[in-house]
């Protein structure tokens, strides 16, 4: 179900943008984690907003699914954006280049047809190391390959405790999935910053109404705050400080768009929930 956009990512993409708007002059480089990202249209729409903004900054999209990252590796490299950690293969199988293209539309004998570049001798075959000239090279997308109920790879040194924002859409269709994510996103997120009024934040945008799944949401909002509360114990156990997550707002928008193939929740106008959570002083 990874291949096909859903209406919570459509939703989140637009919240996660916005977000970062608010942002502009009071976080530097701001760093994103998308949580399940499938073809990580909310951290696509995320390196937009930094691009556009100039500000710089890195999205980390993470699914257990090499396709779905491979995807989301070739869609900002086309999108000239700096690609890491692309996958190269899967099942022993390799995958085909992520690649650039400048899209040339040629009229020859009454056919249309795409005329490509040769590839820039800096991207390499699997993955882009470095970004063409012209790229948004100051925006960084990194691929990664997460399993949120290996403690090992939540806890990962590279990300634990690093992000600004941490995305996580229609990921609560298992309800064992609510620990974990919740889990993962105190991991992954900062324990505060002053950069602004509300610090690091979790973004959650998930069907309002999915039939047999009724209570995973208000599940994952009771481990998000059992587990950052058993963070701020050990942080402030330590002599550190420590500030909390707080659900700011929760808001439904609707998504008009044709229902994905293995959605419960036909139709073409889809209802979507997101609760915004942050840290914020005591």
């Amino acid at each position: 179900t990874w291949g096909e956009p859903w209406p919570a990512a459509i939703a989140a993409a637009a919240a996660c943008a916005d977000r970062l708007e608010c942002w502009n002059g009071q976080v530097t480089s701001p760093r994103v984690c998308e949580l399940g990202c499938g073809l990580g249209i909310p951290s696509l729409a995320a390196a937009s907003a930094l691009s556009s903004s100039r500000r710089g900054g890195t999205v980390l999209a993470c699914d257990w699914e090499p396709r779905a990252l491979w995807c989301v590796a070739q869609s900002a490299a086309i999108a000239r954006h700096h690609v890491v950690n692309a996958p190269r293969e899967v099942d022993d199988c390799k995958l085909p280049e992520v690649n650039w293209v400048d899209e040339v539309f040629v009229a020859k004998e009454e056919e249309t047809s795409i005329v490509c570049p040769e590839q820039p001798q800096d991207i390499v075959a699997g993955g882009v190391d470095k970004a063409p000239t012209s790229s948004n090279a100051e925006v960084e997308v990194q691929l990664e390959a997460l399993n949120w109920f290996d403690d090992d790879a939540v806890n990962a040194k590279h990300a634990k405790h690093s992000f600004d924002m941490v995305v996580a859409t229609d990921v609560l269709y298992q309800p064992a999935f609510a620990d974990a994510v919740s889990r993962c996103c105190v991991a992954r997120l900062r324990h505060g910053s002053d950069a602004c009024a509300e610090g690091a934040g979790v973004l959650l945008a998930d069907a309002t109404r999915r039939r047999g799944k009724e209570g995973i949401r208000d599940t994952f909002h009771d481990r998000l705050m059992a587990h950052d509360e058993q963070q701020a114990a050990e942080v402030e156990a330590s002599g550190g400080e420590y500030r909390r997550l707080h659900l700011i707002s929760e808001w439904t928008t609707s998504v008009t768009m044709d229902a994905p193939f293995a959605d419960s929740n036909d139709g073409g106008v889809h209802d979507v929930t997101l609760r915004w959570y942050a840290r914020r002083r005591q």
